[in-house]
């Protein structure tokens, strides 16, 4: 092959790159915006009164809606990172609900493969606040404990997050994902993370993957600051790195949680990975563990404030079993389970069944069900709650909420109630937003739709502040952040959101900009 040939080799390369970006880019904002409706309205459904086996399932459609939406951004980031163009944001996030998050997206794929996936959080984080950006940090745990699902036949997975120090503000984070898995042959272990290189096996049925997320999780760790380091053998591998996360400085840091004083709490469960990480999650909590690996008659003499036992445990002794929950109030006794087993789904609710996988955050809510925690604001109340000391009042703005897809209007406006925002004024399309705004001079703030028919949100923004209006105003949109800044139009948003859009995230963004100088008829006051 002559220099020329190869030259030109290289440019078609780098065009067939740049056109898959821009390929990948129309599929986004086309699957962005019904997945923003499927998410939406999924949370608005979590309000309703519905059966907890409804609930569980609600649970399943906004993790596999994550998954998706993760799914989604991998492959964008691979087609643009040839590009140098990935980036990272720094906002303020739960580090322990962004790692719930990643586990919960496999839990369902490591159980019909009986593995163990397992959280061990370290309990001086639980409700923390740090700065970072928790997409990419999702993107990180969710291609790494993707790929330890996959390439592990039996055992267990576990994601270890560990507080290294505190120094000055700044949180220095460890995570690992550990697997039992089949490793990866020493020929690759340095050049695994190279572009579309992949590991050769001879186990069937597993698809064949692209060879772009251990890629991309690399540069996406070097741009947070960190870098990724792989140590395997036969017996399995361990993907871990290091952050530094400032802590929000906006954010009180939450006080200790931590269990009643001189609490016992028992553990019967089998040896393993699960009670381990149990124990020590209690244990980080303060609890004083006491471990059975068996049922025993003794159990009955001694009754304590809290116990969890495995099914298989409780399977193997019926009898003690049943005896056991004469003993009890429901709040008193935790099974562990399966969803996937039958027998889990069929028992007498005389306890709590906890389906795996075993979260903090679930833990929490069963020592606080029990009365045995201090320094605890609840984790399992109503989202309406959480922002209930606002010192706005929320009843009194006027928002003009722009989008031109019905479903999507549903979710925005139902959202927006849900805060407490009930003034809502409507328009389907860039024109109508024009108009409303022209008409109504009380309007307090704007959520408009970037792509829509007849005119768009940039060019409706630009008539508004073309009129010399200073009211806040925030870009819905289903384009890619790095679409965004290039295209040039974030300068006239005071917040470009991506869709889909929290409502958690919706409350905090429209909060803070009516928290600042009230803007009437273009005018600061």
């Amino acid at each position: 092959m002559t220099s020329t040939q190869l030259a030109g080799n290289l440019n078609d390369d780098e065009y067939d790159l740049h056109s898959q970006a821009n390929v990948l880019a129309s599929i986004s904002h086309e699957v962005r915006t019904p997945l923003h409706a499927i998410m939406g309205l999924s949370s608005l459904i979590e309000d309703e009164p519905i059966s907890q086996n409804a609930r569980r399932h609600l649970e399943k459609i906004r993790i596999a809606s994550e998954a998706l939406l993760q799914t989604l951004n991998t492959s964008i980031d691979a087609a643009r990172a040839g590009h140098d163009t990935l980036f990272v944001e720094q906002t303020p996030f739960d580090v322990q609900k962004v790692c719930e998050t990643a586990i919960r997206m496999f839990a369902l794929n490591a159980e019909a493969k009986n593995l163990d996936l397992n959280l061990n959080f370290d309990s001086r984080l639980l409700s923390q606040s740090l700065i970072g950006d928790p997409n990419r940090l999702l993107q990180i745990l969710s291609n790494l404990i993707g790929n330890a699902v996959k390439f592990t036949e039996r055992g267990q997975i576990t994601l270890w997050v560990v507080l290294r120090r505190n120094k000055g503000g700044i949180q220095e984070v460890y995570f690992s994902v550990n697997d039992t898995g089949i490793g990866i042959p020493d020929k690759y272990l340095e050049r695994i993370t190279e572009r579309y290189v992949q590991v050769e096996h001879n186990q069937k049925g597993r698809p064949q993957g692209s060879g772009l997320g251990l890629y991309i999780t690399k540069k996406v760790i070097r741009l947070m600051g960190g870098e990724l380091s792989i140590k395997s053998s036969s017996s399995g591998s361990q993907f871990s790195f290091l952050l530094n996360l400032p802590t929000d400085p906006k954010q009180p840091i939450p006080r200790d949680l931590r269990c009643v004083d001189n609490m016992v709490i028992r553990v019967i469960a089998k040896p393993g990975v699960v009670s381990e990480v149990l124990r020590d999650q209690l244990a980080g909590l303060g609890a004083h563990v006491e471990y059975y690996e068996a049922m025993k008659e003794e159990l009955l003499t001694q009754r304590r404030e809290l116990t969890f036992v495995d099914y298989p445990t409780a399977k193997s002794s019926p009898k003690l079993w049943a005896q056991l929950k004469t003993l009890y109030t429901k709040d008193q006794l935790v099974l562990l389970c399966s969803e996937l087993a039958e027998e889990c789904l069929q028992l007498e609710k005389y306890h709590n069944s906890w389906f795996s996988p075993y979260l903090p955050s679930e833990l929490i809510t069963y020592l606080d069900s029990a009365g045995l925690l201090i320094g605890h604001q609840s984790r399992t109340a109503k989202f309406e709650n959480t922002f209930a000391n606002t010192p706005l009042d929320r009843s009194e703005y006027t928002l003009l909420a722009v989008d031109d897809s019905p479903t999507n209007m549903i979710v925005l406006q139902g959202a927006l109630d849900k805060l407490g925002y009930t003034k809502t004024v409507k328009a389907s399309n860039g024109q109508q937003a024009v108009d409303h705004f022209h008409k109504n001079q009380n309007i307090d703030l704007i959520l408009m739709d970037i792509n829509m028919p007849v005119m768009n949100g940039i060019e409706a923004t630009q008539i508004i502040r073309g009129a010399g209006s200073k009211i806040p105003i925030v870009g819905l949109t289903a384009l890619s952040e790095d679409e965004i800044t290039e295209g040039g139009h974030r300068a006239l948003f005071d917040l470009v959101l991506t869709k889909p859009v929290s409502s958690e995230v919706l409350a905090k963004t429209v909060d803070a900009l009516l928290s600042g100088p009230k803007v009437i008829a273009g005018e600061v006051q």
